[in-house]
């Protein structure tokens, strides 16, 4: 009989560190088996701000780049989000249905999502959330081609980092004059 297979939902930061926790203890134990709904492996978001301020590269960000999965051999399902749970027959699903893996260990490190609250006008072009590099690549090509910006919500600190990161993005001095941040929002 094989090894047992570990499922792990999640290739952000929570389900990076369970796997390389796993490999440095028990290295031979599991076959590892992940599902991603991001296309790569595992950055630090905490550093997305550096990046869309064109401050850091995207490179130096990766936590785990999917090369350090495959040398572990891990396979990630990249850019297949999990749909499904069957508990009976422990398996876990997704890609519309197109993937499955069975597992004896499933452990869910989903991370969040960003919430945008039911306002009017939240779901024209220009408005965003900031969660993923695809975030950073559609907001700082965006600003490119705009005056200024708002920035609501994320907390004092994420309005503040995100703030300075878009304002160079702007095109013209004077947007940068009236780039804005929600005070309420970082009370």
């Amino acid at each position: 009989m094989g090894s047992p297979t570990l499922v792990v939902v999640g290739t952000g930061m929570a389900g990076a560190k369970v796997v390389e926790e796993v490999c440095a203890r028990v290295p031979d134990r599991f076959q590892i088996r992940m599902f991603g709904a991001e296309r790569h492996g595992t950055y630090n978001r905490i550093l997305l701000s550096t990046v869309l301020g064109g401050f850091d590269d995207p490179a130096k960000i990766w936590l785990q780049p999917i090369e350090w999965y495959e040398k572990h051999n891990i396979f990630v399902h990249r850019g297949v989000r999990a749909e499904t749970i069957d508990l009976r027959n422990r398996v876990v699903v997704g890609g519309g249905g197109k993937v499955s893996e069975p597992y004896d260990l499933l452990v869910m490190a989903t991370g969040s999502r960003p919430f945008v609250p039911p306002l009017e006008g939240t779901n024209q072009a220009g408005v965003f959330v900031f969660r993923t590099l695809e975030d950073c690549e559609a907001i700082a090509a965006y600003a490119r081609e705009s005056d200024r910006a708002v920035v609501i919500g994320g907390g004092a600190a994420r309005i503040g980092s995100s703030s300075r990161a878009i304002e160079p993005r702007c095109r013209s001095p004077r947007g940068r004059d009236r780039f804005s941040i929600d005070a309420a929002a970082t009370r």
